[in-house]
């Protein structure tokens, strides 16, 4: 017996005669992105496990309550359970409400609004979406919606449900007819993104054209987006990334559109900067590939009557390379040539037959059906333009098969979600071999699963290396194409280029990992590490000892500060009611540690020490009864005072510091210093110019939350500094930023169109560097920026979180597993 919810009571009302919806102007460059949370616009059809574990993340955890509006379906009526509001529990969500509406007097009540006002995410799902309008538009619903995102939760949508999310609504028609792309009294939406027009299934239903012949020409003011099926566009403030599948594409951007197309393409991995209109980010920049490597591994198929190749080249779900060779452009609908046209796959198509490796799934070959029953299964993964036959001819292109690819993690029978769903059900995940077939072998001591169109490796090549997450998909029109030889290229130059050379890897005798450095000289260099351990280095890194302080075995010391080879203080991070907060000192090279302070006050947590000279440091601490705990010494550490707290500004609720790296606060001169937060709903910064006597804050703008906000930050003299920032539960994406100041931390701006991805948990000033020089570290390596954060230039790629330097020449990084790495420009 199906239970309908009580918000969502089963009863028939005709909707109530709505004024006309009017257009409203839009300015280019204006604030597009919410200022608060996150936009998840998805471009309809079956939605990868990716999209689903990210927006609960956004949305505040599985614990988080997640509100699902089918109302876009058109039904009168829902049950407690849709389909989305199944793949979101399936995904992980513990807390899911379908809330649905035909009565604008009930969308009008508190009692229907009450679950919004503690939702964490709203989730709209496909249909029509003058639907939403006519329940929803201007009602307390519609006002609670947005509310979500104004205290930092997420709002998304795929089909319908997307194209709701921006201020102008495409396809807004109250109809069932859905190729009116404007309908007067139906062209405003709900404005999550302002000044944006969204469209959808653009790919699938070779929609390219309608945005540039029908939108564009009218509302020249407009950004138009759109994203093929289970592709989407995760906004956070103007920034974009690409996710999911495939394609989204950018009309009226300020970048040059495609060769012959009236619009940009963008790819998973890729940013996009909704108010600026540019590109900020291109995923292939994150890998050792370039478009001239793969353009030279291509080029006897771009030479004019060759035989045509596309490729795609993916890593941990960014798609790096999607490229076609030789293929006349036909401009149909303006659709990709990586879709267009199908190439027969040969002996390739054998993979398709047996998605999970399972005997019960294979779809045999010369039975009956078999061209119906594969064709049913592509669908489920959208692959819409994939042709089976009965006779067991298959064929298809590089963009459907990289949704089969990312099917393959799909738990077993997931199957498509409708306009109105996800997947129906979910199991346990299952990896593909031999008898699935795949041939399964080592490659440079990688596992690999690969397929081709011919036994001999030839015509096109499938590649899959499930240890990095890797795709190689390559299709010909070759018969003699060494299509194995080509992946193997692409493999090599992908995962075995070795990174910066100037960073070598340091020998340690422990896995512990480290999140705080310090630089004495270039001989002498000191790590805070887990375990109650400190590594310590006197002769340049020839050699470490990872000596452990006694007493100290369940701490984590995550800062340190040295002077020498024989003096350094160390912070542990920790409850302090747990007995974790202490300070130790030593002064025999590690021989022996004095614990100089100690707290047991529920609330106090470490976060860092710095010290300005041999003297004179401050250490501070998470706030307790609202304010920061912070501490001074003026005899190198031996001894601490807490400076009074009404000294130190009060925080926001929520706000505090990550012990991410020990650079997290910041000296400068004989008196000036910063401490950089988070935790609140935006960024902020306290300085001190009296050796942290007495203390002043400011905020960034910049957003924060639980996760995220500033993990590094330094100053090249009494006014310049930089700070790097994100949410530390997404290595890569949106979230990452670089700010700079040019007034002493009192006011921040964003540093450039560029920043540092992935590479946000600590920063540090090079000594000696003109220009400033200043490198960031993280979880994907190094990077260094001449020009306070504007532009960046990549290091290692080795995870790193604590770094010091003390020249232009020699500097270490530390980070987990006991991985330390020196910098040195010579071949030393």
């Amino acid at each position: 017996m199906r239970r309908s919810l009580p918000l969502a009571a089963a009863f028939i009302v005709s909707c109530a005669t709505l004024p006309p919806v009017a257009s409203v102007p839009f300015s280019a460059g204006a604030k597009v992105g919410p200022t608060n949370g996150s936009v998840m616009v998805v471009g309809g059809g079956s939605m990868g496990p990716d999209l689903y574990a990210k927006f609960i993340e956004l949305a505040g955890g599985p614990d988080a309550l997640i509100v699902v509006v089918p109302t876009a379906g058109g039904d009168a009526t829902y049950p407690s359970e849709v389909g989305s509001s199944r793949a979101f529990k399936s995904a992980g969500a513990k807390n899911v409400v379908v809330l649905h509406t035909v009565d604008r007097k009930l969308a009008d009540a508190d009692s229907f609004v009450a679950p919004l006002r503690r939702a964490g995410a709203v989730w709209f799902d496909g249909g029509r979406q003058f639907h939403l309008v006519d329940s929803y538009g201007g009602t307390k619903s519609e006002r609670e919606f947005m509310a979500v995102l104004t205290r930092g939760g997420i709002v998304g949508g795929s089909s319908a449900g997307a194209s709701i999310l921006g201020s102008y609504m495409v396809r807004g028609a109250p109809s069932n007819n859905n190729f009116i792309i404007s309908y007067p009294g139906y062209e405003t939406g709900f404005g999550y993104l302002r000044g944006v027009g969204i469209d959808q299934h653009v790919v699938a239903r070779m929609r390219l054209r309608d945005l540039a012949d029908s939108l564009m020409p009218k509302h020249p003011e407009l950004l138009g987006i759109s994203e093929d099926e289970g592709t989407a566009w995760l906004v956070r403030g103007d920034e974009a990334e690409i996710m999911g599948k495939n394609k989204a594409f950018v009309y009226g951007g300020k970048d040059q559109n495609d060769p012959g197309k009236p619009f940009l393409t963008l790819r998973p991995g890729d940013r996009y900067n909704l108010a600026s209109r540019h590109v900020t980010h291109r995923a292939i920049a994150d890998s050792p590939l370039t478009s001239a490597f793969i353009d030279s591994v291509f080029a006897e198929f771009a030479a004019p009557g060759s035989s045509g190749a596309t490729v795609v080249v993916a890593q941990e779900g960014r798609i790096l390379v999607n490229k076609a060779y030789g293929l006349p452009d036909t401009n149909t609908k303006y659709m990709p040539l990586t879709t267009l046209p199908n190439f027969p796959l040969g002996a390739l198509s054998e993979v398709l037959n047996v998605p999970s490796g399972r005997a019960a799934d294979t779809v045999k070959r010369g039975d009956k059906g078999y061209g119906t029953a594969l064709t049913r299964r592509m669908a489920a993964l959208g692959m819409h333009h994939t042709v089976a036959t009965d006779d067991g001819s298959v064929s298809s292109s590089v963009d459907e098969l990289y949704r089969w690819n990312l099917g393959l993690s799909l738990p077993r029978a997931a199957t498509a979600d409708s306009a109105r769903g996800g997947p129906s059900a979910q199991g346990t995940a299952t990896r593909p071999d031999a008898a699935g077939g795949w041939r399964v072998d080592t490659y440079r001591g990688l596992e690999r699963f690969s397929a081709f169109g011919t036994a001999e490796g030839r015509r096109h090549a499938f590649m899959r290396i499930p240890g990095h997450a890797v795709a190689i998909i390559i299709l010909t029109n070759r018969a003699g194409a060494v299509a194995k030889a080509i992946a193997d290229r692409i493999t090599d130059r992908l995962l075995f280029t070795s990174g910066d050379a100037r960073w070598k890897k340091q020998d340690v005798a422990s896995t512990s990992g480290c999140r705080s450095l310090s630089a004495a000289s270039a001989m002498v260099a000191w790590a805070g590490c887990s375990g109650g351990r400190v590594f310590r280095t006197t002769n340049g890194g020839a050699t470490w000892s990872a000596d452990s302080v006694k007493g100290a075995a369940q701490l984590d010391f995550r800062g340190i500060k040295a002077f020498d080879a024989n003096t350094a203080v160390i912070t542990s991070a920790g409850a302090a009611e747990q007995g974790m907060a202490r300070i130790y000192r030593t002064v025999d090279g590690g021989k022996n540690w004095t614990l100089a302070w100690s707290d047991t006050t529920k609330g106090i947590f470490l976060d860092g020490v710095a010290f300005w000279d041999a003297q004179h440091g401050f250490a501070f601490s998470d706030p307790v009864d609202g304010r920061l705990v912070i501490l001074t010494t003026g005899d190198g550490g031996a001894r601490w005072s807490r400076v009074p707290s009404a000294s130190i500004p009060p925080v926001l609720k929520g706000e505090a510091a990550f012990a991410a790296s020990n650079t997290q606060l910041a000296v400068q001169g004989s008196s000036n210093g910063w401490i950089a937060t988070g935790g609140s709903a935006v960024a902020r910064v306290f300085r001190t110019t009296d050796r942290g006597r007495t203390w002043s804050v400011s905020s960034t703008g910049m957003p924060a939350g639980p996760s995220a906000g500033l993990f590094g930050i330094a100053f090249s003299d009494a006014m310049n500094g930089l700070a790097v920032g994100g949410d530390y539960r997404i290595a890569r994406g949106v979230t990452d930023f670089a700010i700079r100041t040019t007034d002493g931390g009192v006011t921040w701006r964003t540093a450039g169109v560029r920043r540092p991805d992935g590479v946000t948990q600590g920063l540090a000033l090079i000594p000696g560097t003109t220009p400033p020089l200043f490198v960031a570290t993280g979880a994907h390596g190094t990077a260094f920026t001449r020009d306070f954060g504007a532009t960046w230039v990549n290091g290692d790629t080795l995870t790193s979180f604590a770094v010091g330097f003390v020249s232009p020449d020699v500097g270490w990084v530390a980070g987990p597993k006991g991985r330390v790495a020196k910098f040195a420009t010579s071949a030393k």
